[in-house]
């Protein structure tokens, strides 16, 4: 079987191949000339404040800049979850109380989703004891959207893949 190179379309391939390797140098030369993102350095600290009820803290989570943004409060019951709640950071600050109704070991950390200036971090991990004349927590399943989210994010990519292909092949049937 004889086939001819194409070399307008062999052109083409190459003009993509040279700008994205252009593109990937610039990047690391941006790098190596400013710096990456400085890192953001979270601290979680509690304290059992006097007169509250069992299972209850209040938490302290301190960062090494005085930023304000989002952060995300994780903790896991027994080895449960990990659950979530967003909330917000003012001056590097946040502090609230926390109640671990349940008995048991409850895992917390906060996370820095990042910015243009400090990249994602997070914070230590803390294990707090729960309530221990609280209700037992119920068995459950942890929230599965972030690999729902990747899953479906595949797909798409698959399938964008699978159009170009069928794209160039019937570019090529039809002498274009």
């Amino acid at each position: 079987m004889n086939r001819k190179i194409d070399i307008p379309r062999l052109r083409e391939v190459g003009r993509i191949f040279f700008l994205t390797l252009s593109l990937a140098v610039l990047t690391l030369s941006f790098l190596a000339v400013h710096g990456a993102a400085s890192p953001l350095t979270l601290t979680l600290t509690y304290s059992v404040p006097s007169g509250n009820d069992p299972g209850v803290y209040s938490l302290n989570m301190s960062a090494s800049a005085p930023v304000t943004g989002p952060i995300v409060l994780y903790w896991t019951i027994n080895g449960q979850g990990p659950y979530q709640n967003t909330t917000q950071m003012t001056n590097g600050n946040y502090e609230r109380l926390f109640g671990c109704p349940n008995p048991g070991n409850w895992t917390l950390w906060f996370v820095w989703e990042g910015n243009a200036q400090y990249p994602q971090s997070q914070s230590n991990h803390v294990t707090l004891a729960g309530d221990p004349n609280g209700p037992p927590l119920e068995s459950s399943t942890s929230d599965n959207s972030a690999l729902i989210a990747a899953g479906v994010v595949a797909a798409i990519i698959a399938l964008g893949v699978v159009g170009a292909i069928l794209y160039m092949r019937s570019r090529g049937r039809n002498g274009q």
